[in-house]
């Protein structure tokens, strides 16, 4: 039963978002903000390279999160435009990093997960992982 409610709240958030104003995506404040985070991530990607620390997978999972954020607001709000607008390379680029990125932080790992308890018999999930490896 938590799970049916927990599936609706994730509905409503998703029926919300898709219904939501995003033109505030356009304001110089949102803009500046992705691109602080974008300089605050290629510099930790420099420090994380010297200075071992548990800490940077969360960093790079809220990384990922914005971007995704970004990415997801962005797709929604130029819609088509978004792959053939004036800046369709700019956001093609985008769209392969960051969805590249979900699939080797997110996707992977789960499904790795789902692999294992099928490892014996290595069926539908055992060959996704390994489609997914190639």
């Amino acid at each position: 039963m938590l799970q049916v409610l927990r599936f609706l709240q994730a509905l409503k958030l998703i029926r919300i978002a898709f219904e939501a104003d995003l033109s505030w995506t356009e304001n110089p404040h949102f803009q500046l903000f992705i691109g602080a985070v974008i300089v605050l991530n290629s510099a930790l990607m420099g420090f994380e390279t010297d200075v071992p620390w548990h800490g940077w997978f969360y960093i790079e999972q809220v990384s990922l999160l914005i971007y995704t954020f970004e990415l997801f607001v962005r797709l929604k709000r130029d819609r088509c435009q978004f792959f053939t607008g004036p800046d369709a390379g700019w956001n093609w680029m985008d769209f392969a990093i960051v969805l590249s990125s979900v699939l080797d932080q997110w996707v992977t790992p789960v499904a790795l997960a789902i692999g294992k308890g099928d490892s014996e018999s290595n069926g539908p999930s055992g060959r996704v992982v390994q489609m997914m490896m190639i």
